[in-house]
């Protein structure tokens, strides 16, 4: 006895059949663009997304490295009455890890979320070219920001700071450790003196100390209130900042180069074919643009590749759109930005390292200057479709300005020059667990709608099958009736009516 009847595979064969058949045509109509949907409520930036678990605990190592100048020439300096250039050294690098982390999350209805970020640093010994405990001698930046401050004042007053500065025996030099400098801070009596005499009346400082990152380690509010996009309903707007500080626009600047805009750095967004790729950057209260130059692979994936140009720090004199990130009445040298109202009116600029892309006119007024493309360009490569940063290069270089006061002695000699202070670099790049998963991104499409096609031909297959067997099955009753009445008609099986007589017999046979 079988396990399922003819009628029962046929049945079967049928239904399998069919539900074969709608799968199949799921999958060939409808898998990509399902698939789609998934990747981008994956990318998007909501609770519990694999954007958002690699947005609050990043997978990938982060490291800045900290290139400071020594002044070397310090002593001709001090001695000569008359300007003399500054040389200055390269050193380090100085490494730190950076761990990121975010506070204050709050999902907002707009399909935006607002938070801060946090980044913790730690000196990193084995991968540094020095100590935190070595002596760098810069050009004194809190007196340069004082000089920047005084010198539209009254003479009187610039006279005043004059004594001060001879009263306490303070030089255009300072030399402290890198530690100091860096993240613990350097105590100074001019800031003191300049609250006390509120000769930085309107500019308020919010620190106690000078140093490049003082306070920055583990603040939650340092870089300020951020507010971007999730990528809900639109993937392309995915880790574009909305707002910052709770505005649309960035006070630091006029006209268009104040709206706030561009990546966090932390989320990316699908680029596709873009010609330009953005960054929003707390510390310029503004963003940097990048220009498309080709493509580049890496490990047999291919990215768009963006790079820095002579555009991201014009002046205004070969890209006009580019004069509104000067403040009002102030132009500085081609590869310049001026960051004077986003840094309390300290003189500082930011530019590329060594001054690469920056005028000439730059790296003649210091010695010491080599820009290297190779060094000192900035670039991301992006995969498109999906907007994983498969590399990403990192550098700026910060600078402040050096002014001449005239009844200021210690500024009365010296030429209006901007002074390198660091340069910085992070380099990051795609985590090794993202190649295979951005790989199968790729073929995932192409494999759900050729398994859509196999199902199409087991569909036909299996229903075949079940054609077959109800051949089989009407040929098999056909085939019974026709020998049946076969056996009728050749007289092979015929009736006789019983006699008593046969009756009988049949009982005494019994018997």
């Amino acid at each position: 006895m079988t396990c399922c009847s003819t009628t029962c595979r046929k049945w079967t064969s049928f239904g399998f059949s069919l539900g074969f058949l709608v799968s199949g045509f799921l999958l060939i109509f409808g898998w990509k663009s399902l698939f789609d949907t998934i990747t981008n409520y994956e990318l998007s930036l909501r609770s519990g997304t694999f954007q958002y678990k690699a947005w609050l605990d990043p997978p990938v190592d982060i490291y800045m490295d900290l290139f400071p100048f020594n002044w070397t020439n310090v002593d001709e300096f001090r001695k000569s009455k008359v300007w003399v250039k500054p040389r200055l050294e390269e050193t380090g690098p100085y490494t730190f890890s950076i761990r990121l982390s975010r506070d204050n999350v709050k999902f907002n209805d707009n399909g935006t979320v607002s938070y801060n970020t946090i980044r913790t640093y730690h000196f990193v010994p084995e991968r540094s070219n020095g100590s935190m405990d070595d002596i760098l001698t810069v050009l004194d930046p809190v007196q340069m920001t004082i000089a920047s401050v005084l010198k539209d004042k009254h003479y009187l007053i610039q006279r005043g700071t004059h004594y001060f500065l001879r009263r306490f025996n303070l030089t255009l030099d300072l030399s402290t450790t890198i530690r100091q400098l860096s993240f613990e801070g350097v105590r100074h009596p001019a800031m003191d003196f300049a609250e006390r005499l509120r000769l930085m009346k309107g500019y308020d400082i919010p620190y106690d100390k000078f140093g490049w990152f003082y306070t920055r380690n583990g603040s939650a509010s340092f870089e300020g209130d951020y507010t971007s996009w999730t990528g809900e309903g639109d993937i392309r707007k995915a880790g574009i900042i909305d707002e910052w500080n709770h505005s649309k626009h960035s006070s630091s600047y006029t006209g268009e180069c104040s709206r706030v805009d561009g990546s966090s750095g932390d989320v990316f967004h699908p680029v596709n074919d873009d010609p330009t790729f953005s960054l929003f950057q707390a510390d310029f209260c503004g963003k940097v643009t990048l220009e498309r130059n080709g493509s580049d692979t890496v490990d047999d994936i291919e990215g768009n590749l963006y790079i820095s140009t002579d555009k991201m720090f014009d002046n205004g004199t070969k890209y006009p759109e580019r004069a509104c990130f000067n403040p009002p009445g102030v132009t500085v040298e081609n590869g310049l930005r001026n960051l004077t109202l986003c840094q309390y009116h300290a003189p500082a600029f930011i530019s590329l390292p060594h001054f690469y892309l920056g005028d000439a006119s730059l790296r003649e007024a210091i010695d010491g200057m080599h820009p290297d493309p190779d060094k000192h360009k900035m670039y991301f490569l992006l995969e498109p479709t999906l907007g994983v940063p498969l590399k990403a290069h990192i550098v700026f270089q910060a600078n402040m300005k050096l002014y001449s006061v005239s009844p200021i002695d210690s500024f009365k000699s010296v030429q209006n020059t901007t002074i390198p202070m660091m340069w910085i670099r992070v380099n990051s790049g795609m985590p090794d667990n993202y190649g295979s998963l951005i790989k199968l991104s790729f073929v995932a499409p192409t494999i759900g709608v050729c398994i859509g096609y196999s199902f199409v031909v087991l569909s036909l297959f299996l229903c075949g099958c079940g054609v077959m067997l109800e051949i089989k099955m009407r040929k098999g009753e056909h085939s019974y009736y026709n020998y049946v009445t076969n056996l009728f008609s050749k007289g092979s099986f015929s009736v006789t009516p019983l006699t008593a007589a046969d009756v009988m017999s049949n009982d005494n046979n019994s018997v």
